[in-house]
């Protein structure tokens, strides 16, 4: 029963990530970086804040039942908001975009490598930056100060990076800072160990925009509604996917080389790519 639970949660999650950059496209083709910078906010911000009060609120009176029930509550708060768009109808598109197409597209793979970069190196970095910072030295205090910085800036930069991207033609020299950012994070973690309050303020930075200029880029890069639901679905599937698989890489990497300088060496790797995907993803041109 708890697997299927798990499995009902993570398939609404996944559709609701999907189906977001398709409703921006078709009812807020006008403003599309101010509405994705919003919803990125609300992504962004909702996981940390749930993160960070989970634990107290249930060692409260309402133990973890009564917060699993305050978390879904909001749930069905957010349901009846979006009740009456039930009874909307939108004419089909004039010309169907097939999934073969997108598939076939240079900008679809862009933005997949792009996506799967952030957020494997989101990922892995989220699972063991404690771990690293505990292993050169900090104590658990300030790791914990550290995480939380990576995890809070990030959340300003997730609204502020579609915001920029939505007003720019071209989001190529945005998608390529975006990486170099990530880069000098990594490096700083790996050449500066001592600075890692600096450095994970620059990696927080980073991936609060790299996410949000992740699902902007699928937005702007969609020629109609249709398309961006399925660039939309192939794209977040690639990322999470790679995504997922960060932790347990940079871990295995860890094993296999006995320290944490091969692991922080392949993520700046990883941000290499992602600028280079960038730069290919934010051209201006559209399925």
């Amino acid at each position: 029963m708890d697997v299927r639970r798990d499995a009902a949660i993570g398939a609404a999650i996944t559709v609701g990530n999907v189906l977001v950059p398709t409703v921006v496209k078709q009812d807020f083709a006008h403003r599309q970086g101010g509405v994705t910078a919003l919803t990125t906010a609300a992504l962004t911000g909702g996981a940390a804040l749930a993160a960070a009060l989970a634990a107290p609120l249930a060692q409260t009176g309402l133990g973890w039942r009564g917060t699993l029930l305050l978390v879904g509550g909001l749930a069905a708060v957010a349901a009846a908001v979006w009740a009456p768009r039930l009874h909307r109808r939108h004419p089909p598109p004039p010309i169907a975009v097939g999934r073969t197409s997108v598939l076939r597209s240079p900008i679809t793979w862009a933005l997949a490598v792009f996506m799967g970069m952030q957020s494997l190196t989101y990922y892995a970095l989220l699972a063991w930056l404690p771990t690293i910072l505990r292993d050169g030295g900090a104590s658990a205090a300030d790791a914990g100060w550290a995480l939380g910085l990576f995890n809070l800036l990030g959340i300003a930069t997730a609204v502020a990076a579609p915001a920029v991207a939505g007003r720019l033609r071209d989001q190529r020299l945005l998608g390529v800072l975006v990486a170099a950012a990530w880069a000098v994070g990594l490096a700083g973690l790996l050449a500066a160990p001592t600075l890692y309050l600096l450095w994970s303020a620059v990696a927080g930075l980073a991936q609060g925009a790299g996410i949000g200029l992740a699902l902007t880029l699928i937005v702007l890069r969609a020629g109609g509604a249709q398309s961006a639901r399925q660039l939309s679905g192939t794209v977040q599937s690639v990322g999470y996917l790679v995504g997922a698989a960060g932790p347990l890489l940079l871990g295995g990497l860890r094993d296999a080389s006995g320290g944490w300088s091969v692991p922080l060496a392949a993520l700046a790797g990883a941000a290499v790519a992602m600028g280079i995907a960038a730069w290919w993803a934010g051209q201006a041109r559209q399925l």
